[in-house]
This record gives structure tokens, sequence and C-alpha cells, in this order.
């Protein structure tokens, strides 16, 4: 484990060619803590200030789309020397090492499970299309990278986009590399993008139906030695519909990825939402269910060990090293100590109720020596509770009659308490007792009874 400004970092859960991601814990005020993720850039590159603007850009440009189908931003956080995104924690798997998965196994992701994958994804990047900014100014945003790599198949059975470290949008700090480098990964890269053409949401559209299109088919679509070879074939390879290599598959699917796939952006879908909508009408997705029990059954040994690293995490005390909290500690196990003093003083209650002389005398035992092995296990802090005029428990609830428990109140049906027969007669005190003595008890700023001394 080692710190980063107020989250703990555990085990690393993904990396890639410019950043790590991490399980973190975000460590609040008042005990409250929170499992996130936390991706930080490789040590070689934290010095490097193109990479830190990407960074800074992704963070930015994530905090501006609000959606299931997307993963939520929560902090940027610059300490030690190190800038770290730090984004909600989902249970999941890529749909990248979904698909090795299913390679390893020579199967094919089923139909209905392919489709609703692709079709978070579109959701998800139709948000993103749409975001924008502080003053309501559109962003213009395009993902740039859509893959295998960066499509969460969540074990809650959503599908999530991520990673939009290399988005077009207005307004970024990184800028440097706007042109003449083309972006992303040259299998997933529309024929425009390859070019350093002008790119808008259609763009991110072509990615998705190469995704659709390995998804339903269970091969690459586009592959070669070099990257070289990769774009020659995005350029000009003719595209099968994915019938012609799966049997069975709905014409209706063929003609979708087929309109995904144009090399004309303007023969695409026009947005991301319109294509969702034709998947869900050309066959029934698969449940929010079925996918999470599909994911289980294909991972879920990985699944497992990960929520086992998790729950060890969560369950783990964490101690921040040498910083005091700006809020004071409240002393250990203290509501242990108020569960009992509640207690005392309501039974404090029952005895005013019925007779006050029984009380003064709870109040002259209270005198004598106790043993302090009960209030002990309680809690550690006893001694620094505040001073209290409520006998203890133990003490009260030998004064009580042995048919009611000592912390139970008397109902309205019930007979009065009777005190004992050598006790004070009640009568000759109630006659005057003041009148704010009901009830003979206040209680003070921290919760806890105290008895009126009037009325004792």
């Amino acid at each position: 484990m080692r710190w980063l400004a107020r989250y703990a970092l555990f085990d690393e859960i993904g990396a890639g060619g410019m950043a790590s991601v991490r399980i973190g814990r975000q460590i609040g005020s008042v005990g409250f803590t929170k499992t996130v993720a936390v991706k930080l850039l490789h040590q070689s590159l934290a010095d490097d200030a193109t990479s830190s603007a990407i960074l800074r850009d992704e963070a930015r440009v994530m905090s501006r789309i609000r959606h299931p189908n997307v993963i939520d931003v929560l902090d940027l956080v610059a300490a030690d020397g190190q800038l770290a995104l730090v984004m909600e924690y989902v249970p999941g798997e890529s749909l990248s090492r979904v698909a090795h998965e299913m390679r390893q196994r020579a199967i094919r992701i089923p139909t209905a499970i392919a489709v609703t994958i692709v079709r978070d994804a579109l959701r998800g990047l139709q948000a993103a299309h749409e975001a924008v900014g502080d003053q309501g100014e559109p962003l213009g945003l395009v993902h740039r990278d859509v893959s295998p790599q960066n499509i969460l198949v969540g074990a809650d059975g959503i599908c999530r986009m991520l990673d939009f470290g290399i988005a077009k949008a207005a307004g970024r700090l990184q800028v440097t590399l706007e042109h003449g480098s083309p972006k992303g990964k040259p299998s997933y890269m529309a024929p425009e993008q390859l070019r350093d053409q002008e790119v808008d949401a259609r763009t991110d559209i072509w990615a998705a139906s190469v995704v659709l299109w390995e998804c339903l088919t269970g091969y690459r679509l586009f592959q070669g030695d070099n990257d070289v070879a990769i774009v020659r074939k995005v350029i000009d390879k003719p595209i099968d519909p994915p019938s012609q290599i799966v049997e069975n598959l709905p014409h209706a699917l063929d003609l979708i990825v087929l309109r995904g796939l144009q090399r004309d952006p303007t023969q695409r879908f026009p947005c991301a939402a319109e294509m969702a909508d034709a998947l869900g009408q050309a066959v029934a997705p698969a449940s929010t269910h079925e996918v999470s029990e599909w994911l289980s059954g294909l991972l879920g040994e990985e699944l497992a060990a990960r929520d086992e690293l998790v729950r060890s995490i969560e369950a783990a005390a964490l101690d921040r090293p040498s910083q005091p909290s700006r809020t004071p500690p409240l002393p250990a196990r203290r509501s242990g100590l108020r569960t009992i003093l509640v207690s005392a003083g309501a039974v404090a209650l029952v005895l005013a109720a019925a007779s006050v002389p029984l009380l003064r005398a709870s109040r002259d035992t209270a005198r004598a020596p106790v043993d302090p092995a009960p209030m002990h296990a309680a809690t550690s802090s006893a001694a620094a509770a505040p001073s209290l005029s409520i006998p203890a428990p133990s003490q009260v609830a030998s004064a009580l009659p042995s048919a009611r428990p000592s912390a139970e109140l008397p109902r309205a049906d019930d007979p009065p308490v009777r005190a004992s027969a050598s006790a004070t007669p009640a009568t000759s005190r109630e006659r005057t007792r003041p009148a704010n003595c009901d009830p003979p008890y206040v209680v003070d700023s921290e919760g806890f009874l105290k008895v009126k001394s009037e009325c004792m």
C-alpha cells in the first residue's frame, strides 16, 4: 500500500502505454471511505508536460459526461510529483479480455449479448457526443479510441465506455499532437482518421461497428503484420457481412454493420443513438442479468479473486500516516457507552415517575466502589466520558422489580411500579415535586441523559 494525497493505493488492475490503473481507497473525514480506481501516469511520464496535459484533459472531458454507460470521474489529484485520475470502481472485465478468452476457447459471444454490449457502448458515446461545457457550449467531443480495450463489461451486466484520454474536444489543453500524428489503434480507426482529416461523431460509429463485427463473428476485422498493412486494409479491404462468417445471423444485423462501416462518413448512421436503436430493433438485447450471468460463467474465477481482493482492502484498518485529521476523532467505541447511558437514563425516568426516594437510594449506592469490569468491556474510553448524575445500570437494575427488564419503559396499560416497603412513601414527596420535573431529565448537546438536580 502507498498513499497519494487522501487516497490509499493498492494492487494494479490494468495498464496501458501511458498510465496504470490501481485499486484505491478514498479516506475522508469522520470515518468515510470509498473504493475507487486510480489512473496514474507511469513514473517515466510523471514530469512530461504533454502526458500530464492529456490526463488533465481526460478528467475535464469525462467530468462533463453523466451517463450510466460511461465510467464516472470523481477527482483529479496532483501530489508527491504525480498526477492521478480518480474514477468510480466498477467490477468487471474489459471487452478485450473477454474476446481473448473467447478465442482461447474457440467460442463466440452470444448474439444477444454482443448486441447489448455494443448498444450500451453506443449509448455512452451518444452522451459524450452531446456533452456541453460549463456555459452550455457544445464540446464537439469525439472519443477517437473506441476499441475493446476501452469498453468495460460490468459484473452488474452494464457496459461502460472509458478512457477519453485522446478524445477530441473544444478547449483541450494538449494541442501539440493534434495534427500530423493520428491517434488511436489502427485496427479501429476510421479512414478519415487515418488520413488526419476532420473527425466527428461518425468516426466513433465506424469504430463501434468494427467492434460489433468482431463480437458477432469472433474474428478480427482488420489485422496485419504491422500498422502499415492494417492501414491499407482499413482503406480498401472489402468488408464481408457477418452472416457470411457465422451462419444464421439476422440479415438486419448485416445491414447495420455494413452501414456503420461505410468509408464515406455521410453514408453512416448520423448519430450513435440511431445505431443503438437499430440494434435493439434487429435483435432482442440480453438483459443485464443475462450479461452478468454470462460474464460470471466465462471469467468467474478472475472476478471472484478480484472481489476477494477488494473485500480484504475494505476490511483493512487504514490509518493515515503522520497527518492529523482536521476533525478531532471521536473517543473509541463511544456509541457503546452512549447505549449504556441512554438505557440508564430510561431507567431513571421509570424511577422518577414512580418514586423519587428510590432515585436518592440509588444515588447513595453509586458512591460505593463499583467493579469497573462491565464498563471497561463496553468502552476503552470510559474515564474520558463526561461526569453524569445517572446511577450505573447495574445499580439501578438491582433496585427494580425483577418482573421487568431494566431498560424497558412501562406501557400505558401497565400497573404503576411500587417502591419497596423500606422506602419512604412516595406520596408525601410527590406533593412538593417541582413542576419542571416532568420529565425529570434533560438531554445534553451530545445526546446524553442527565437527571435534573432539583428532581432528586
